[in-house]
């Protein structure tokens, strides 16, 4: 399957457990540092999903920094135990970073294009409520009753994920749901204060919580 790019070739797509994928990535490490983004993030995924098929895997450009390995749930709350594990079992691998979830980016998503269909930020409005647990979520969405809005509701869906981060996204939002941009109410937030103001409406419903 890798022949050229680790030297041997493995004709297999056997499970292997925790151990064995930190094993191989810690053997492999200095090779897999130089490769480009997508090559590796394609090797990274194979080999993964060998130990859970729900991982997956980003990572930065080569630089003269460490790299970070990002492990994902791409989103799906079921897989989040399985990403903790294998990132709580990762050993300390030079010239790597290994994280767990997506981060919040620095400077948030602004717009999206997906499968068509554009959003920008002064489409959106927002509300948060108190949830089971959770912080739920509603998006007023310009058109968001027009042919093809479930696009542009997954596409809300990818900025928010830029903009709480995938951990907060999977662990502490509930329910997300869309309504048209005429019925946002006077108190509700621009998409600019989409962290600031979910953080507070965390922090409420938690008073004690760990940040």
């Amino acid at each position: 399957m890798f022949k050229g790019l680790f030297g041997t070739k493995r004709t297999d797509d056997a499970p292997l457990s925790d151990e064995q994928f930190w094993v191989w990535f810690a053997t492999e490490s200095k090779r897999l540092r130089v490769i480009s983004g997508p090559k590796l993030v394609d090797t990274l995924c194979c080999m993964m999903q060998r130990v859970d098929e729900g991982l997956w895997a980003f990572v930065n450009e080569p630089s003269d920094n460490d790299r970070e390995f990002i492990v994902s749930a791409d989103g799906h709350r079921e897989r989040a135990p399985a990403v903790r594990r294998i990132v709580d079992a990762a050993p300390d691998v030079e010239g790597w970073d290994i994280i767990a979830f997506k981060p919040r980016f620095a400077e948030p998503l602004t717009f999206i294009e997906f499968e068509g269909q554009r959003v920008e930020a002064n489409d959106i409005r927002l509300l948060y409520y108190p949830g089971e647990g959770s912080v739920d979520i509603a998006v007023f969405l310009r058109d968001a009753k027009a042919p093809g809005s479930y696009k542009a509701a997954e596409g809300v869906l990818r900025m928010l994920d830029s903009a709480l981060g995938e951990a907060d996204m999977i662990e502490r939002v509930g329910k997300v749901m869309f309504h048209p941009l005429e019925q946002a109410p006077a108190g509700a937030y621009p998409w600019e204060d989409a962290a600031r103001v979910f953080d507070a409406a965390w922090a409420s419903k938690n008073p004690h919580a760990s940040e």
